[in-house]
């Protein structure tokens, strides 16, 4: 992944969430990300790790009714 790129994450909640492919993102230097998914997990675990360190630049939360 690229800075600026946007990232479709499947799951809901924790369950299904590539847990380990977004804390090895939380690792690099990546930022500005755009984040589809869900929800973005809990903090600190998942796409929270991405949040609370400052890579997502926005997000987008599906929910159907």
């Amino acid at each position: 992944m690229n800075s600026g790129d946007v990232m479709l994450v499947g799951g809901f909640g924790m369950t299904g969430n590539p847990v380990h492919l977004l804390h090895a993102l939380a690792e690099t230097d990546t930022k500005d990300l755009i984040y589809i998914g869900n929800n973005v997990g809990e903090p600190g675990l998942g796409g929270g790790r991405l949040l609370r360190n400052g890579q997502i630049k926005s997000y987008w939360f599906v929910f159907h009714k």
